[in-house]
This record gives C-alpha cells, structure tokens and sequence, in this order.
C-alpha cells in the first residue's frame, strides 16, 4: 500500500514577497558592520557559489575606492555587480563545456539541436556589466568623465571644444559664388 505523501503548499504572490523580504533582511543583517568600510564585501556574495563575485570584490574595490567611485552607499550596488561579472563567468563556463547549441528531446523522442541557455544568460550578463561598468568608471571614459566632474571642469567641452568655424553662408550667396566662378564674372549685390 502506498502512503500517501505531503504537497507542499504553494505559495501565493504574497507570500513569495515576503519570503523573499525576510531572506533580503537576513542578508543585510548579516552584512558586516558599516565600520568595516566601503571595501568590506558584503554577506550577499560571501555564498560559496558566489566565488566569483566575491574575488571580483576583492580584486577591484580598493581601485575603485581611490578613484572615489565606491564608498559605503555603493556597497550594495557594487555587489550586484560582481553577481553579474559571476553569472557572466560562469555561463561563459557553460559554454565552453557544452557549447552554443546542446540536444533537447523532442515529443517525438530524437534529439534537436537548440542555443544553449548560458549563450543568453551571459549576453544579458554582460549589458548589465556595460551598463553599470559607468557607475563605477571601469573604461577609460567613465575615468576621464569622473576626474573632469571632481575638478569641477565640463568634459563635453573639453572633448568637442574645436575652433570657432565661420558661419555657413546663406544658399543665396553660395549659388550667387558658384555661378560667378562658372561664368568667369563677379556678381555684385
């Protein structure tokens, strides 16, 4: 006779919200304490499957604390960071291992080529990377935009100031030029 076995409810839209609040409020409270500094990792990528992130941390923070772009309130911020850098990594990983396509199982029972799922987790991986790369200045631009914003200076005029070009001259006055020069003759106005 079989026993019966126990479904786990499922839990509502509500619940799951919760559920993921207080795991959120278990990951702040066991972040270390603001007296550890900016450069301090926070508990969030401390898990060992974060490894990546972590090292990314490690690796980097000191940098970015010199440059002035991570200071305690980018703590958080830059860990999901490095949570990207770790999924990027890590499909990356997949990829190299299974490579772009792997064989699914079709109704039918054959196998079908299909993309590998860690080809599009490491494409949204990396723009998220690009895109918060600027908050932190990690290309050469963000670093020139960020020292020119700390000296108080303006980089799209230092990057696009060029010398004053003489006004275009009105089409009449180009027409008026291009037939004289045609003709041989001045045109008087």
């Amino acid at each position: 006779m079989k026993r019966p076995t126990k479904r786990k409810k499922r839990l509502t839209k509500a619940e799951r919200a919760i559920a993921e609040a207080q795991r959120l409020a278990r990951l702040l409270a066991d972040a270390p304490p603001a007296s550890a500094g900016a450069l301090a990792p926070p508990a969030l990528i401390a898990d060992p499957r974060l490894a990546a992130a972590h090292r990314f941390w490690i690796d980097h923070a000191e940098q970015l604390r010199g440059l002035g772009t991570l200071e305690n309130l980018d703590r958080v911020t830059f860990a999901m960071f490095c949570v990207y850098v770790a999924d990027f990594i890590a499909a990356e990983d997949d990829i190299l291992a299974k490579g772009y396509s792997v064989k699914v199982k079709t109704i039918s029972g054959d196998l079908m080529p299909r993309e590998n799922p860690s080809v599009a987790r490491r494409d949204h991986a990396a723009k998220m990377i690009l895109e918060m790369s600027r908050l932190f200045g990690l290309s050469k631009i963000d670093r020139l935009n960020i020292s020119k914003l700390a000296r108080g200076s303006d980089l799209e005029s230092t990057l696009f100031n060029q010398p004053d070009r003489p006004a275009p001259k009105q089409a009449d006055e180009v027409a008026d030029s291009e037939w004289g020069s045609l003709t041989g003759r001045q045109t008087v106005n």
